[in-house]
């Protein structure tokens, strides 16, 4: 469908500005987007742990709002979170909040396709404690 609007043969690759202009996501209504202050960004710089650019700013972030739940599944963004005394959250800790919500009928539906459609993944013992809390163990 998208090589039929953008009148391209079947087999040749789409310009990325292109994709970016087809596909740039609206911003929804009442969406705030706000960047960390510098002593924020600098005291998360000073941490012992190699953090992308997007954790750091989350990380930072998280630093100057009050009540904040930080979701980071990086081992690395992990610890940096718990050394500066931040609540965090992994993606495993919503999907079971939504189980426990009645919001999600299949943790492991959601898992299994998370597994097969993103880079998400976890250990086999962390699959398993994971169903088992959700009460979907086998």
């Amino acid at each position: 469908m998208f090589r039929q609007k953008f009148g391209m043969k079947q087999r040749q690759r789409p310009d990325v500005s292109v994709c970016l202009r087809a596909f740039k996501p609206k911003k929804p209504a009442g969406l705030l987007v706000q960047r960390p202050g510098a002593s924020s960004v600098a005291r998360v710089c000073t941490l012992p742990f190699t953090l992308q650019t997007g954790e750091l700013e989350a990380l930072a972030l998280a630093l100057e709002m009050t009540d904040a739940l930080l979701v980071v599944d990086d081992a690395q963004g992990r610890r940096a979170a718990q050394t500066l005394g931040l609540a965090y959250t992994g993606t495993l800790g919503i999907l079971l909040r939504a189980k426990e919500e009645n919001k999600l009928s299949s943790l492991r539906l959601v898992l299994e396709l998370l597994q097969q459609r993103t880079f998400f993944r976890v250990s086999g013992a962390v699959y398993q404690a994971a169903l088992k809390q959700a009460g979907e163990q086998s």
